[in-house]
């Protein structure tokens, strides 16, 4: 698997799967944006993982995402300058996660951990919500 391949896959997974669920426009963007963010950073941070897994899930009128990698090492949000093209991940994902009243963070996991985050979104039809509202995406990355 080709590592810049793993953040358009992972952001598909969950696109199809919120569109499934009958989700669009807003949630979906701001879905597939964390999405990317999240697996982006695992592998730029975490270069020794041989795999990172994606899970997420509607519940309670929250989406919740987890990405795992596995480094312990906890993500720290860095200082950049304005012409920088890289370095503002962890923000973004910290003002899109509050602005939704959402959260994110981090969990320990074993030797690697899971950072995860979460949107507030719209109660869903009983229709959907009888279907199955999880997904997991697990994306080898081999060696280094």
């Amino acid at each position: 698997m080709n590592n810049e391949k793993a953040p358009g896959l992972a952001r598909r997974a969950v696109c199809n799967a919120l569109s499934a669920w009958e989700y669009e426009g807003d949630v979906i963007e701001t879905a597939a944006l964390l999405t990317s963010e999240l697996v982006t950073n695992a592998i730029r941070h975490a270069p020794a993982s041989t795999c990172v897994i994606v899970r997420f899930a509607v519940l309670g009128g929250m989406f919740a995402i987890e990405v795992y990698d596995e480094s312990p090492k906890t993500p720290a949000r860095k200082t950049v300058g304005a012409d920088s093209e890289s370095g503002r991940g962890l923000a973004l994902i910290e003002a899109l996660t509050a602005e939704s009243g959402g959260r994110c963070g981090t969990k320990p996991a074993g030797c690697g951990k899971w950072v995860f985050a979460t949107l507030a979104v719209p109660r869903l039809p009983e229709h959907v919500i009888a279907r199955e509202l999880v997904g997991t995406r697990g994306v080898c990355l081999g060696s280094a």
